[in-house]
């Protein structure tokens, strides 16, 4: 087909890595909102959006509804997951503790360099919440984390933060947007790296993970004021038999 010639020039003929490649981008759209949680995944308009067949279409989210991230509604097809206030919180906690040990683990081996590295992307961290970019402070905490993740070198302990960090990138931008609580974030973190400064494994800890359940009550509130707004999403049509 058209489509399929078309894919085989712009991307490499090799389906495992392909299919990781859209992987990613996808989860990068739904972590920057381009499709809002609630809406319909439509294969036929993924397809030409990464130009790929709808064999990877549908791996993809196939693999994404085993984490969580799609929900498949029958009448409806795939629509992009919205996570309940509780489901929320209950993630945020997970992910407070696991990336709050993370923390531990690299300050208690981490050496000076590694230290002033993650101290000079808190220096841009603060700089990018003067200016108010709040995607500019999102990549410098993921660089932090990226850092940590690969300072400690815990591969099995990277997998679970990523996928959690996934289930919860969507609320990234919608939490840090919330008033107020750009500073309050950037005030939390400076407990973090303080700790981080001074090699104090278990303050950092501790002070991560209070960071993170700060931020899950941000987040539960929003998403209850999200339910309350947001439209049913209706099964599609069916198109009348022609006679």
């Amino acid at each position: 087909t058209w489509l399929k010639e078309r894919t085989n020039m712009r991307r490499p003929n090799v389906a495992a890595p392909l299919r990781q490649e859209i992987a990613q981008e996808l989860k990068a759209d739904l972590a920057n909102l381009a499709f809002s949680p609630g809406s319909r995944l439509i294969e036929r308009e993924l397809c030409e959006r990464y130009e790929v067949s709808r064999t990877i279409i549908r791996e993809v989210l196939r693999e994404f509804e085993s984490e969580g991230l799609v929900v498949n509604i029958p009448q409806i097809g795939p629509v992009v997951a919205v996570l309940s206030p509780e489901e929320a919180v209950q993630i945020y906690e997970i992910r407070g503790i696991l990336a709050g040990l993370a923390t531990r683990k690299f300050v208690e081996i981490a050496s000076q360099r590694d230290i002033s590295r993650v101290l000079r992307i808190f220096d841009r961290i603060k700089a990018s919440a003067i200016e108010e970019d709040i995607r500019a402070v999102l990549s410098g905490v993921s660089d932090f984390h990226n850092t940590v993740l690969d300072t400690i070198n815990n591969e099995p302990l990277r997998g679970m933060l990523d996928r959690i960090h996934t289930r919860v990138a969507i609320m990234r931008l919608t939490t840090l947007s919330a008033p107020g609580r750009l500073p309050n974030a950037v005030s939390e973190l400076s407990k973090v790296f303080e700790a981080i400064k001074k090699q104090d494994a278990t303050a950092a800890e501790r002070a991560f993970i209070a960071h993170i359940e700060s931020v899950a009550l941000v987040a539960r509130e929003e998403l209850k004021r999200q339910h309350l707004e947001q439209p049913m999403v209706k099964p599609m049509k069916r198109k009348a038999k022609s006679t």
